[in-house]
Order: C-alpha cells, then sequence, then structure tokens
C-alpha cells in the first residue's frame, strides 16, 4: 500500500486508519497494490471526498484544509471508494450496502475508526528575511560569476574570430586558384 499525502496532515495518522480500512475491505494480496493520494480540498465545505475508477487500484481523497477531518467520516469515504477501485461497484450496485449510507448509519458502522486521530502538521519555521550583510556577500558573489563568464566569453570569442579568419583565407586562396588557372 502506498500513500501519497499532500496535506497537511501527518501521512503516518493517515496511512495507519487507510490500512485499517483496507484491512476490512480487501484480500491481503490485494492490499499490497492500493495507491491513495491524499490531496487538500481548498474550495469544498465538505470534510472529506473520494474519487476512483471502477476496478483500479488507485483511489484519491480530498479533506477539508479548515479542520482535521473525522475519522469516521474519513474511513466511510476510503471504503466507499475501495469498493469502487477494487470491487468495481456502481453508486447504484451499492444500494443498500455498507458503502452507501445515512449519516446516522455510517457512524454506526464505522465508529470504530473514532479511536483514530489524525493530527495537524506543526508549521515549518519561516526563515529570516536575509539583512544587508548577507544581500552585500550575495551581491558580490554574482559580480564574481558574472566577470568570470565575460572572461570566459571573450576566450569564446577569439577562437571564433581565429576561425572566420582561417575560413575567409581558404575561400581567398581557393579563389586567387580559380583566378589563376
Amino acid at each position: 500500500m502506498k500513500v501519497r499525502n499532500k496535506t497537511r496532515y501527518f501521512t503516518a495518522d493517515l496511512r495507519r486508519l487507510i490500512g485499517a480500512v483496507a484491512s476490512i475491505e480487501l484480500e491481503p494480496s490485494k492490499k499490497r497494490w492500493l495507491r491513495v493520494d491524499v490531496l487538500q480540498d481548498r474550495g469544498s465545505r465538505h470534510w472529506v471526498r473520494g474519487y476512483a475508477a471502477f476496478n483500479s487500484q488507485a483511489i484519491t481523497i480530498k479533506v477539508s484544509g479548515k479542520s482535521a477531518p473525522d475519522p469516521v467520516a474519513f474511513a466511510y469515504v476510503v471504503a466507499h471508494e475501495l469498493a469502487h477501485a477494487f470491487k468495481g461497484m456502481r453508486h447504484r450496485d451499492m444500494r443498500g450496502t455498507r458503502y452507501k449510507l445515512p449519516w446516522e448509519e455510517m457512524r454506526r458502522i464505522y465508529g470504530w475508526a473514532a479511536g483514530y486521530t489524525i493530527r495537524v502538521k506543526p508549521e515549518p519555521a519561516k526563515r529570516p528575511k536575509p539583512g544587508a550583510p548577507e544581500k552585500l556577500e550575495h551581491a558580490q558573489e554574482m559580480v564574481r560569476r558574472w566577470e568570470s563568464k565575460i572572461r570566459r566569453g571573450g576566450t569564446f570569442l577569439k577562437g571564433w574570430k581565429r576561425r572566420v579568419r582561417y575560413y575567409d583565407r581558404l575561400i581567398e586562396k581557393a579563389a586567387t586558384k580559380v583566378k589563376g588557372e
């Protein structure tokens, strides 16, 4: 099972909950091939929603960035998407099953997931803005690099001018040879 996390929640927490749902819903041999992408959903009012192609091995779960997702709702959406991906079920096939339920029933069946927590990662520390000494050091480094580029450019230019002179002389010799005949 591979979980790619693009959210502000800990991957270990998401992987633990997804693994628990997959252990219930899938055969052990199929769990190995599962790929889950967990993405941050910017504009959604929903806590958790998902997408899966029929008979595929990949599912996408989108979670709201406003608050940590409810583990019970997260487990339900994962199970629902696994039914699409690994069992090939469509919504019409899910009627009356544990994959398409009203809120109260979903809470009763997937209530075991309430014991899992989905923690928010701490904000990364912001780097301080560079002050005048750092900016001076950077400017001096850039001057050194550009002076080096100019010197190398002059060397390349000399080589190409030499080559132009060579071919000019070669063409002149060929033209005088043709005239002389």
